[in-house]
């Protein structure tokens, strides 16, 4: 709340009294007088060497300001008091009322339309921006984790491939069946399952055994 949202009569009275009593002056107080016959303390300024006529004036209406709040008006009076409080050098009353509402115009209603249209394309736009950035970045670290994935594919191929190789040139350097080497066994011939093993004499042998004993 500023000056401007209230409107004061018979304030000139007050810097007036402030700018002739100011050398006598001590202290002063401001009373709330809206009810006749009654004075209600708001507030006292004791002004320093430094405080100027137009400083207290403006403490005055600050203070009139902040009692008048909300409600429509208030009635003040200032007494300037002197040295000990003893007498009083002056004194001055005025009102404090808060300004009337101005009606808005359709100008300016549409002026405040196309502001919040300004503001809210902006915000669309920021975003709109903002969700671009998000894909894009969103799009390279995808692509950079496919390429580092080809990559790793790559290196355990090349590894899988060198040990083939070394495991062939380690066989044919010591003349060991690659097979055996790998660890691959042949399965066993049908022959040799029928009974041609190491424990079993060949058909041959038998049919010798039997013409010896005859």
């Amino acid at each position: 709340m500023g000056e401007q949202d209230y409107v004061f009569e018979g304030v000139e009275r007050v810097d007036a009294v402030l700018h002739q009593e100011r050398w006598r002056l001590a202290y002063l107080v401001v009373y709330d007088r809206t009810e006749r016959q009654r004075d209600v303390r708001v507030a006292r300024l004791t002004p320093g060497v430094w405080d100027t006529d137009a400083m207290i004036a403006a403490w005055v209406r600050t203070v009139a300001e902040a009692h008048t709040g909300s409600r429509p008006w208030r009635r003040f009076r200032v007494r300037l008091y002197g040295a000990r409080g003893k007498t009083t050098v002056g004194n001055a009353a005025f009102v404090c009322a808060r300004r009337p509402p101005r009606p808005v115009t359709m100008r300016e209603l549409g002026e405040a339309y196309a502001r919040w249209g300004r503001l809210f394309l902006g915000s669309l736009q920021v975003q709109e921006a903002l969700y671009a950035e998000v894909e894009q970045r969103m799009r390279r670290e995808v692509e950079a984790a496919r390429a580092e994935v080809v990559w790793l594919a790559g290196l355990l191929a090349e590894a899988g491939a060198a040990a083939c190789n070394e495991g062939w040139r380690v066989a044919r350097s010591e003349q060991v069946d690659p097979v055996r080497w790998t660890g691959m066994q042949p399965r066993p011939s049908a022959t040799r399952r029928r009974g041609t093993g190491p424990g079993r004499p060949a058909p041959e042998s038998r049919a010798c055994c039997s013409r010896r004993l005859l």
